[in-house]
């Protein structure tokens, strides 16, 4: 069980790296609406409409959580695709300490 501030404290640390990856305006829009990461408690939804915005878009949230000392666990990730292409062999992406696999 986390303390009362656990949550407090996870939403300013995670607000820089939201913040900067709607600076970097590289995930998805609805209108003019940034929606390319989506965080609840701890956990973080990023959306992508090209691969290699999300190759980005990783490379992003690497360097914010070095900065403040965060490290996301690629174990606990994973990746999905769907649309037209949904059905393509995609190579996995590289993530802090190990790869992430397309499901």
């Amino acid at each position: 069980m986390g303390g009362i501030l656990s949550p407090l404290l996870f939403n300013t640390y995670i607000n820089t790296v939201v913040t900067a990856l709607e600076k970097a305006d590289m995930g998805c829009h609805i209108d003019n609406t940034f929606v390319g990461c989506i965080a609840y408690a701890d956990d973080i939804l990023l959306l992508s409409a090209s691969v290699v915005h999300l190759h980005k878009i990783f490379e992003i949230c690497q360097s914010q959580g070095e900065k403040l000392d965060v490290r996301f666990n690629p174990k606990k990730s994973c990746l999905f695709t769907f649309g037209k292409g949904y059905k393509e062999q995609l190579a996995n992406i590289h993530f802090g300490d190990g790869d992430i696999t397309w499901n």
